[in-house]
């Protein structure tokens, strides 16, 4: 899913999962699997190595997973071709296309929805409040302290700046205070301690933090659905193994041990991936038209 935005920390953390198999033929060099830090790297690891075993064990191929510093370093290697692959959150997804016209679009995360259980290539953005604080609507917040989590996040900045200026709302001078905490759980964690008034995040960050915390953020407001994120390849990638690798995925359901880690590592509702077409992401554009980040 989602988004989660620029990571605090300065360290990539580059993770090598080798499989080989007896018999199995070995390509000449590994693959590099790369994704943003939406979370902390163990648990991004986690959740994600069991995919990078999978797509290993079926190419007959080592490789290595990558998480980056940011979303503008993981656009910016697939730009200079120092990553093979990548899981790419949908307004960076369209960033780097500009950038990089020939950036591969292989498949598109799905979901299964909270509500009603379908499931969905779409999750929403959610701008919340303490339940317990004055705040039931967008017009209670003028003077208030407000966080967004990235300016490069899709959910976290790019769909609520769009759900602000449809109300006539512009951040800079609307509020008191905007703030970019970087990750979603940080703005939870500004909110439960009273530092935000309000705050921007992805639905899942929501539903995990009211799962955790009970019934203590009231929503403002939901954003329209937001295409969820993009698996995409480098330019240089042979079509043959970019081919394979949107075959791996596509075939994945969703009680499938590397779905499930998503799953459970995340507690994202994940329900495998699926073939869109590239246009799939064409609506973002207009978000970020909004956000002023085109």
């Amino acid at each position: 899913m989602k988004p989660f935005a620029r990571s605090r920390t300065h360290t990539v953390i580059s993770l090598l999962v080798t499989l080989a198999f007896a018999g199995a033929p070995l390509a000449a060099q590994e693959l590099t699997f790369a994704t943003y830090p939406f979370g902390d790297a163990a648990t991004i690891y986690r959740a994600f190595s069991p995919t990078v075993e999978h797509i290993a064990a079926e190419l007959g191929t080592p490789v290595r997973l990558v998480v980056t510093r940011d979303y503008a370093e993981l656009s910016d290697r697939l730009v200079d071709g120092t990553v093979d692959l990548a899981w790419i959150g949908s307004a960076n997804y369209v960033k780097t296309r500009e950038r990089l016209p020939s950036v591969r679009y292989m498949a598109t995360y799905l979901e299964r929805s909270n509500a009603g259980g379908r499931v969905q290539p779409y999750y929403q953005s959610v701008i919340i409040a303490r339940s317990d604080s004055r705040y039931r609507t967008l017009s209670d917040l003028e003077g208030g302290r407000f966080g967004f989590t990235s300016p490069d996040s899709t959910s976290g900045y790019a769909y609520p700046r769009m759900i602000l200026a449809a109300a006539g709302i512009v951040p800079e001078e609307y509020f008191r205070g905007v703030f970019f905490l970087g990750q979603h759980t940080d703005v939870i964690a500004a909110l439960r301690a009273g530092s935000l008034d309000a705050g921007a995040v992805s639905d899942g960050t929501y539903h995990n933090a009211i799962g955790e915390y009970g019934e203590i953020f009231t929503v403002l407001e939901w954003s329209e659905p937001i295409p969820l994120d993009a698996i995409v390849a480098a330019p240089h990638l042979p079509p043959e193994t970019v081919a394979a690798v949107r075959d791996i995925l596509v075939q994945l359901p969703e009680s499938h041990p590397a779905v499930q880690a998503v799953a459970r590592e995340l507690g994202w509702p994940a329900a495998g991936f699926e073939v869109r077409s590239d246009g799939f992401y064409d609506s973002v554009e207009t978000a970020l038209g909004y956000s002023g980040s085109q």
